[in-house]
């Protein structure tokens, strides 16, 4: 396996590099090897990949996924209703104002 805890990235041209800076007291080693993104990514696909877990978790985990979805809709239809009211207040002083401007002319 490649990459650590921080990966450490390296910009050459178009390609991004990594290597595993062995953070936390782990053995330092000279002359680490840099990988393409590329090649990061497919280790760590392969090292989720071989993540297992039980269904029964599974279930739980889709449940509180569905949970925070809908505590992020409660949220924004929160927020919309908040600024769509603020909108209106706006809305209503500036027409306040020309009033006032346009009767003093």
């Amino acid at each position: 396996m490649v990459f650590s805890s921080f990966p450490t990235i390296k910009l050459k041209q178009k390609y991004i590099y990594y290597h595993c800076t062995w953070a936390y007291g782990k053995n330092k080693r000279t002359n680490l090897k840099y990988y393409k993104e590329q090649e990061f990514l497919e280790q760590l696909a392969e090292a989720v990949k071989a993540i297992q877990i039980d269904s029964k978790f599974k279930k739980r985990i889709l449940k509180a996924i569905q949970d925070l979805n809908i505590q992020e809709q409660d949220f924004q239809k929160e927020n919309i209703s908040r600024l769509t009211v603020d909108a209106e207040k706006i809305r209503n002083k500036i027409g306040q104002y020309i009033r006032i401007n346009l009767m003093e002319c």
